[in-house]
Formats: structure tokens, C-alpha cells, sequence
């Protein structure tokens, strides 16, 4: 396949839905470095946004640190970029989304609340302090 050919694949996909450069590679495994940084030059892969969107998206759905980067890791966001995203992850912020789920969960059980909290990816230090806090 030609050079523009594997463009114009590439593009059609991306159209539909972001991908990181990893999964573009994984999925034209015949792309050649030039097609790649052309794609990074006009910003078409550009997996600093793509992480920021997901983060973004996934906070607003009430996920939590551990759900956030699972989900990062399986886009396959490059390395550097998640352990950035670590560095700069503010707890905090995660604490006062927690609180909001809780005041919704206010009617079930400590186990239930538990689970719910921990499926949603929470850190167990949020959870704990979330829990000392209630009583």
C-alpha cells in the first residue's frame, strides 16, 4: 500500500474517532514514519489531547484516578504522557466528586457505597477520607 493510500485509511478512520498512535500503528502495522509525523505535523494524532479529552470525559462521568489511567493504558496513550498525568493528578478535585456521589448514595449500605466507589476506580485513601469525614 502506498503512502497515500494508508493516508487517506487513516484519515477516514480518525474521522469517526479519536485514536491514540499506538492503536494507529497497531492498526496499519505498513504505516511509515513519514505518514505518522505528517498525522502529528497537522495534529490529526495527538495523543497529549487525546489523554486530556479522556480524563476530561471520564471525570465528568464520576471516575475516579485508577479507572482514568486503566482507561489510558488500554488506549495505549504513550508512557510518558500517563506518568504526566500522575504527576499532576489533583486529589483533591477527586475527593469533592467523590462527596457528590455519596450525597447520591446517601440511602445504601457502607458496603454498597464501598464497591460503587471502588468499581468507579476511587483511590482507597479518597474512600477512607471520604468515609472518616461522614461520621
Amino acid at each position: 500500500m502506498k503512502n497515500k493510500e494508508i493516508f487517506e485509511k487513516v484519515l477516514k478512520l480518525i474521522s469517526k474517532k479519536d485514536y491514540s498512535e499506538k492503536e494507529i500503528i497497531d492498526k496499519f502495522p505498513q504505516i511509515t514514519p513519514t505518514v505518522l509525523e505528517k498525522l502529528k505535523k497537522e495534529r490529526l494524532i495527538d495523543d497529549f489531547s487525546l489523554c486530556q479529552k479522556i480524563v476530561d470525559k471520564l471525570k465528568n462521568k464520576g471516575k475516579g484516578y485508577y479507572y482514568i489511567v486503566r482507561e489510558l493504558e488500554r488506549r495505549k496513550i504513550k508512557e510518558e504522557i500517563i506518568e504526566d498525568f500522575k504527576k499532576k493528578y489533583d486529589f483533591e478535585e477527586e475527593f469533592e466528586r467523590c462527596k457528590e456521589i455519596l450525597k447520591k448514595l446517601k440511602s445504601r449500605d457502607k458496603n454498597t457505597i464501598l464497591l460503587n466507589l471502588k468499581s468507579k476506580g476511587y483511590s482507597e485513601k479518597t474512600i477512607e477520607r471520604l468515609l472518616k469525614n461522614e461520621n
